[in-house]
């Protein structure tokens, strides 16, 4: 058995994980939650405070 074990050639290491489909959509779909999220949660507490006037 060689170093690298059963997994056999490792040209391109970790780097060519982030060129999957799937992870790219995992990545794609993060970013436009963070981005939603961003944009919704500063816009609700205003919302919260000016239109139904709840208190803290």
């Amino acid at each position: 058995m060689n170093a690298q074990g059963t997994t056999g050639n490792k040209t391109g290491g970790r780097w060519r994980l982030l060129l999957d489909p799937a992870v790219l959509n995992l990545m794609a779909a993060t970013a436009a939650v963070g981005l939603a999220g961003a944009f919704v949660v500063p816009t609700t507490s205003l919302f919260l405070r000016e239109a139904v006037a709840a208190t803290p």
